[in-house]
């Protein structure tokens, strides 16, 4: 079976097992489908909502966390929300640590003989006000 076209950053997480992608997506939704955890590396896909595009809300930003949460779940995806605002960039760290802990078990269990049918792989999404631009790592975080 040929397989589609994909993305290169995409393409290069399935091409090496110890490859880990992070991208902001915008399509391609149904790509992690490709991956195997067996063999390839891993994508955390991250979807920056911050409910304005130029002028006006995009079609993600006009969904509550309950729609977002139905919509990826459908797609394969195991959905965590970073958005306290007061510490947003904690928040990320610790969401970054707990995906990286999900791909890791998704991996292991594959690579060892016993893999999960039809892993949920972990995305984030993150909602941040529209002047925000991005997070900072903080130099500790107790997550």
């Amino acid at each position: 079976m040929e397989r589609p076209r994909l993305d290169p950053l995409l393409r290069s997480s399935t091409n090496n097992p110890f490859a880990w992608t992070m991208l902001t997506v915008d399509r391609s939704w149904h790509a992690i489908k490709y991956i195997d955890p067996r063999e390839s590396g891993a994508v955390l896909p991250i979807l920056h909502v911050n409910g304005f595009k130029i002028s006006e809300r995009t079609i993600f930003g006009c969904m509550d966390n309950k729609e977002l949460v139905a919509l990826f779940s459908g797609y394969g995806y195991q959905v965590r929300f970073v958005e306290d605002i007061n510490d947003i960039d904690t928040d990320l760290h610790c969401s970054m640590v707990w995906a990286v802990e999900e791909i890791q078990k998704i991996q292991k269990a594959a690579r060892s003989g016993n893999p999960i049918l039809k892993p949920r792989w972990p995305m984030l999404i993150l909602r941040t006000p529209k002047v925000r631009v991005s997070p900072l790592f903080p130099a500790k975080c107790q997550c």
